[in-house]
């Protein structure tokens, strides 16, 4: 290292080892470089020789410093402590503001001089520190600094000999005014040194904020009042003034705020002192009428007021004596000469107001007829007067057909805007007069849709309108798609096929409409619908001559390769010989070219319906509803060639449920035994051992599996009850209510299982499907039995005793 510096502590030098994996923690250790027993160094170690300054005393800086590191401010230290405020208002401003307290630590060297501490700290001290009122707690005692006129002004005198450990406190100032009154809400606003009083008010302010008298009162108890209305209009700063922290300033609610709008050189709202009225709101605040104004016919609109509830307005000449008093929330309007000029009307295919006017042979265009109303001037032509205004002529105007309607005239003037306008032939020009009106007509811009339709109508179209736009929306379910005949406006018919516009894409059958095309939708003629194994199914319109071939190949465009055009059936609804319909079915290959009738539907088979079936009987698609199983079920199942029982089950386990007994199921097969096979196997197990093929008409019996236990004979309750497992004769006893001790002695029971054997029943637990007999073998039971067979007996006996006698 080329000797160390005489700057390092070399009695402290540490040493870092890392982590090894005998010690799995580092360590450091610490040593004198000048000692005797210096340590041995291993790979990987770290030795550092310390600076004198790391063990340095410090002094700290505190309060309105600039830090990463910021902790809650001290009681007694922090922001404005330190500062004296006059007034309440003040003072609750000062409160308010909360600032980050910060604390540096400074090493310390012994004769260092406050100055030489902050000086360095300058650019790191808040913007809002108050130098002035900066103190040194030393201990228990505190010396007050003005460090403001130390770094500025500096002065041996006024310079203080730190101590270790001092704190340097600087307290933060009060950088907030405070705004109230007629404002949004109350609240602080930070101020700078250029901070203008309009500038605070920016966004407080409210419709009745008065600005003529707004009121700020100092920290030292000054109030004063700004007009901020005569700093904005003359740019006085006087009624602006710069304002400082502690500042509260009160904006008052404003008793008179009137609008000047109309021919004034500053329209806008303003607030009127005591004393002012008209004569000041239009040369004063409204900077005089302008000379296109009507001051003879000045309009004042008065708001509604409890005594008086409907609005009122009042004329007057502003250069009359009697003005009237203005009001809060009147509105003066001084109306331009333009306005009582006399006027032309524009009318028809342009862009004004629209006129609900009903047109005898086309309501389409009775909503777009509008009018613009033009002041007139002496002189005026028809160019002059529209040049300006083109852009609100409509594109669909017959500028070619416009006319001028004359007051007192019946006859009408032809005008060609088109030539006037656009080929600039002045020719066509035709001085106005007043109240002329300038007709300019629609174009036929509509066609006419009538036949088998919804309604018949007029439709707006466009240069790129096919036919297919107006037609479709108003078809019904009996409207032909197969022949639209238009007939253009010079008389010439065509039809046209929009089916194979659509199927084929053939934009000659749907062509681009003009204006004046009518169209006429014709009834269908034959619809058929065909649906099943086809590659385009659905309802379609034939063309005369057409039949089942052209349906199926053209139309359907084919059969799909499961299709089976041996069985084609065919419901025909509307037949000579059934007034219900009938049915019939045929081999395409034979009658390829039968004919068909309207709403015939044609259904073509899947090859897979002639597929074999087989039978799913007995506990199947079941489950157990109370004490018994629900009724036996059959159904069928489809199958391939080949398929084994056990695909077959595994297709179908859906329908077992827990009544299902599938390792008894088995097969019936016409001429053959009963086949057993163990459906459990082949769904749990995994094991196609015994797995066979199906043969059609198969029947899969799957009996029923009833998890229940019946009780009878001398017990209380017999009956059948839910079989619970790992339970023993004991337990359906007692859920039968027990033994019935007047007809069972010694609990005598029988057991037999679900194929009515005997079983033993020490040990046993009782299975599914077991009955248990409680044996009545009561000696007085079957004494009372039998003797009431004996004395029925014996009074028979006696009776024909009795009779025999002579």
């Amino acid at each position: 290292g080329d000797g160390a510096l005489e700057s390092g502590r070399t009695d402290l030098v540490v040493l870092t080892r890392k982590a090894t994996s005998q010690k799995p923690e580092s360590e450091s250790v610490v040593f004198d470089l000048g000692g005797k027993a210096l340590p041995e160094l291993i790979d990987g170690d770290r030795v550092r020789i310390p600076s004198r300054e790391e063990y340095l005393p410090v002094v700290y800086v505190e309060g309105a410093v600039l830090s990463e590191q910021a902790v809650p401010a001290a009681a007694g230290q922090g922001q404005g402590a330190g500062v004296q405020a006059s007034g309440t208002q003040a003072q609750g401003v000062q409160e308010a503001v909360k600032e980050p307290y910060s604390i540096l630590r400074v090493p310390y060297r012994k004769g260092q001089l406050l100055s030489q501490v902050v000086k360095p700290l300058l650019e790191k001290l808040s913007p809002r520190a108050d130098l002035s009122q900066a103190y040194i707690a030393r201990g228990t005692s505190r010396i007050a600094v003005n460090l403001e006129k130390l770094m500025h002004f500096y002065a041996a005198a006024d310079d203080v000999v730190l101590q270790a450990d001092d704190h340097i406190v600087i307290p933060y100032g009060l950088n907030y005014a405070y705004v109230k009154g007629e404002v949004q809400k109350a609240t602080l606003v930070e101020v700078s040194s250029d901070s203008r009083l309009s500038e605070v008010l920016k966004g407080l302010t409210t419709g009745l904020s008065s600005l003529r008298d707004v009121r700020v009162t100092a920290l030292d108890g000054s109030v004063r009042s700004y007009d901020l209305f005569k700093a904005e209009r003359f740019g006085d700063p006087s009624q602006n003034p710069l304002l400082r922290p502690g500042d509260v300033v009160e904006v008052s609610k404003a008793t008179r705020i009137v609008s000047i709008e109309g021919e004034v050189r500053r329209p806008g709202r303003y607030q009127l002192l005591a004393g002012e009225g008209v004569k000041e709101l239009v040369s004063y605040y409204g900077d005089g009428a302008l000379e296109s104004g009507r001051t003879d016919l000045v309009v004042l609109t008065r708001k509604a007021t409890s005594q008086k509830p409907e609005s009122e307005s009042v004329v007057f000449d502003l250069g009359g004596k009697g003005l009237p008093e203005l009001m809060d929330g009147d509105r003066v309007r001084i109306p331009s000469r333009e306005e009582y000029l006399p006027i032309v009307y524009i009318e028809g295919a342009v862009a004004g107001d629209q006129l609900a006017i009903t047109s005898k042979d086309q309501t389409v265009t009775s909503t777009s007829y509008a009018v613009i109303r033009a002041p007139f001037r002496k002189g005026m032509s028809v160019s002059s007067l529209l040049r300006p205004m083109k852009e609100k002529i409509l594109s669909s105007a017959n500028l070619a057909n416009a006319f001028i309607i004359r007051k007192g005239s019946p006859n009408q003037t032809s005008v060609d805007l088109e030539r006037l306008l656009y080929a600039n032939d002045l020719h066509y020009d035709f001085e106005l007069q007043p109240e002329d009106r300038l007709v300019i007509p629609f174009g036929s811009m509509y066609v006419f849709v009538t036949g088998e339709v919804t309604k018949s109508t007029w439709v707006g179209i466009t240069g790129l309108t096919r036919l297919r736009d107006v037609v479709y929306p108003l078809v019904t379910r009996y409207s032909s798609i197969r022949n639209v005949v238009v007939k253009a406006a010079d008389g010439n018919e065509k039809t046209y096929d929009l089916f194979k516009a659509d199927r084929y894409g053939d934009l000659s059958q749907d062509p681009f409409l003009r204006p004046g095309d009518e169209i006429r939708v014709l009834p269908m003629a034959l619809l058929v619908t065909i649906e099943g194994e086809v590659k385009r199914p659905g309802s379609y319109q034939l063309l005369p001559g057409e039949g089942l071939k052209e349906l199926i190949e053209v139309y359907a465009d084919g059969f799909t390769e499961k299709a089976n055009p041996s069985r084609l059936s065919v419901v025909r609804f509307v037949s000579e010989k059934s007034p219900v319909g009938e049915k019939h079915i045929f081999d395409y290959s034979k009658d390829a070219n039968i004919p068909v009738h309207l709403y015939d539907v044609i259904t073509i088979p899947s090859l897979q319906e002639l597929l074999p079936v087989v039978w799913f009987e007995g506990a199947v698609g079941v489950g157990v509803s109370g004490a018994s199983p629900e009724t036996s079920q059959r159904v069928p199942y489809t199958y391939f060639p080949g398929e084994t029982v056990s695909q077959a089950a595994l297709a179908n386990r859906k329908l077992f449920s827990a009544v299902s007994d599938l390792s008894k199921a088995y097969i019936i097969r016409n001429g053959e035994p009963y086949i057993p096979v163990d459906l459990a196997k082949f769904i749990y197990n995994y094991d196609l051992a015994g797995d066979i093929p199906l043969k059609p008409n198969d029947i899969l019996i799957v009996p029923f599996r009833q998890f229940f236990v019946s009780v009878s004979g001398a017990v209380r309750n017999p009956g059948r009850y839910p079989y619970i497992p790992d339970r023993t004769w004991e337990y359906y006893i007692g859920l039968a209510g027990g033994f019935d001790t007047e007809r069972n002695a010694n609990q005598k029971i029988a057991i037999y299982d679900m194929n009515s054997k005997k079983v033993e029943q020490t040990g046993r637990m009782i299975q599914p499907e077991d009955s248990i007999v409680a044996a009545s073998n009561s000696f007085t039971y079957t004494l009372f039995r039998i003797s009431t067979i004996l004395s029925t007996v014996l009074s028979i006996v006696a009776l024909v005793i009795n009779l025999a006698k002579p």
